[in-house]
């Protein structure tokens, strides 16, 4: 509105000073006309005779200022001068007033329209403010808080809470597996996901609660007069059985669940930052313990978070001052024969002694040191068995994590060469997150791998809930069944399950191997099942070069005496 002020103000201003312009024109003219007048008249009046004169001066009363009108009508007409008086200015003003009123006319109603005209334009300048407002403090795909208005919103729940105490919870919540939903069934049915996820969230929460996306999959909560720990207890479940089930979206069926990490925050000795730490802290262990669940922060986690981060450190130092070992286990036919040997990484810790594949590789997944890892135990690996051991197959474990590595085809190829083995006497094992990755991508990188003579293997197999669909999906040459459908191989219902696998992979003319054999009932039930080879700690366990030495002299000294 303080721009139509300047432009009203002028218009009315061209208005007056019109006006005022004509009304001077017209003084003056008129004045000048006058002025002429009356000379005239002195001219007259000093050419007539006296006697003429004095009369009507007298008359008329104008011995001390005559007037030129009075002084010509006293004077005989036609004896000494005609003349009539003159209105020139008053006629001029009279024929300039209807052009001034039309331009008046003209420029109020310019002025009108310029005032509706501005009175729109700051009218939909303010709406436009206010809608860029509006979206830098909320997400456009969900109407969420953005993460801009979740941390003003959690300062102002820490702040009152340090003046009136009370209870603020701050919920981290992140959707499980939500790469897999846009993976395969594309971007947009993975937007459809995030906003059926956003729109349950916000159906969980209070009106003084702020829902907020931070980004991809990420959500977040700031819920400020929380009721105590089990009123977080209770909000935390409802989200967690909210965000859970099967979503019909565009491109097929997706399954919905979600970690949730929350941190309960009742003094105010700790700040937003803290507060969302002990959030993140609490959702990262959710997740290790399975997802689909919650988990409230606890001081312990602290000094869990600590050792994690030691343990790196340590690591970093053990791959760069050559800590590390590959030893390796052997696996067998069913008839007995050593077919060949899988490389397992192993870390000899100068403190805590061997510390186990399953708390070393996730970690190093995590802080990108599983390239260097990786790297490590192939190039070990192949060198020693193309030296040692050219009559073996020689299996070694890709971590998803490397897989997804662009150059991952060109550095393992270059391997190969460096240590002079054949593709044919190498084999990759993968698991199912490695399939998880994506579609396009790994089918065309495990073609490639099985065109040059490498054979896949898949890990873990059962352990997934949609394994059989990468038998179809994946060129794959032998199965690994996993070591807990082994370990239960005495329950009837278990065997039933693994004579099932091994029927199914002999139908897709696949190779099946039992990992985690360890009693010689397990070994003859396999065998009498059809598995084509076994692993486990009944046949031998993990050792180091000189242990497969030994053992494949034995093995050739027993074949040499039958």
């Amino acid at each position: 509105m303080t721009l139509l002020a300047p432009l009203l103000g002028a218009s009315v201003l061209a208005i007056v000073a019109l006006f005022g312009a004509t009304m001077v024109l017209g003084l003056a003219v008129n004045h000048a006309a006058d002025r002429r007048e009356q000379r005239l008249v002195e001219t007259a009046v000093r050419a007539a005779p006296p006697q003429a004169v004095q009369p009507a001066l007298k008359d008329a009363r104008l011995a001390d200022r005559p007037e030129p009108g009075r002084l010509a009508a006293a004077i005989a007409p036609g004896e000494y001068l005609t003349w009539r008086s003159s209105t020139l200015g008053y006629d001029v003003l009279a024929r300039m007033a209807p052009l001034v009123a039309g331009i008046a006319g003209f420029l109020a109603g310019w002025g009108y329209w310029m005032y509706r005209r501005t009175r729109r334009v700051a009218e939909e300048l303010v709406a436009s403010e206010a809608q860029a407002q509006h979206l830098s403090l909320h997400d456009p795909m969900t109407g969420l808080a953005n993460r801009a208005l979740f941390h003003d919103r959690l300062s102002m729940a820490m702040n009152n809470l340090a003046r009136s105490g009370g209870v603020v919870a701050v919920f981290c919540i992140d959707l499980d597996r939500f790469k897999q939903v846009n993976d395969t069934l594309g971007h947009q049915a993975g937007d459809e996901f995030i906003r059926e996820a956003a729109q349950r969230l916000a159906a969980c929460c209070r009106k003084t609660d702020t829902v907020a996306r931070l980004g991809g999959d990420e959500f977040a909560i700031v819920a400020p007069s929380a009721e105590g720990r089990e009123g977080v207890q209770i909000l935390a479940d409802r989200i967690v059985h909210a965000l859970s089930g099967r979503l019909e979206l565009a491109g097929g069926q997706a399954v919905l669940s979600c970690s949730v990490g929350v941190s309960i925050v009742d003094d105010d000795f700790t700040d937003s930052d803290e507060a969302i730490r002990q959030a993140d802290l609490a959702l990262y262990r959710a997740k290790e313990e399975g997802r689909g669940r919650y988990t409230i922060y606890g001081e312990e986690m602290d000094e869990k978070a600590r050792l994690r981060q030691q343990m790196e450190v340590e690591l970093r130092e053990a791959l760069s001052d050559e800590l590390l070992q590959v030893h390796y286990q052997p696996r067998f036919a069913a008839d007995g024969r050593l077919e060949s040997v899988e490389a397992l990484a192993r870390w000899n810790h100068p403190r805590r002694g061997m510390v186990s594949p399953a708390v070393f590789i996730p970690l190093a997944e995590e802080s990108g040191l599983i390239h260097e890892i990786g790297e490590f135990i192939m190039r070990e690996a192949c060198r020693t068995a193309a030296r040692r051991w050219p009559e073996l197959i020689l299996s070694v474990n890709v971590s998803p994590v490397e897989l997804s590595r662009p150059d991952f085809l060109e550095r393992t190829c270059a391997i190969m060469a460096e240590a002079g083995i054949d593709p044919h006497k190498v084999e990759i094992e993968i698991t199912e997150g490695a399939l998880l990755q994506d579609d396009e991508k790994t089918q065309s990188l495990l073609r490639t791998l099985r065109e040059l003579g490498f054979t896949l293997a898949l890990d873990d197999f059962g352990t997934g809930y949609s394994s059989l669909s990468y038998l179809h999906l994946y060129p794959v040459d032998r199965i690994k069944i996993d070591r807990s459908f082994v370990s239960n191989l005495g329950n009837a219902e278990v065997e039933k399950l693994v004579r099932a696998m091994i029927q199914l992979a002999q139908a897709l003319d696949l190779e099946v191997t039992a990992e985690g054999v360890e009693t010689a009932d397990q070994h003859a039930a396999l065998v009498s099942a059809g598995c084509n080879q076994l692993q486990g700690y009944f046949l031998g366990r993990p050792g180091e070069p000189e242990d497969i030495d030994a053992l494949l002299k034995t093995r050739r000294k027993t074949s040499a005496a039958a």
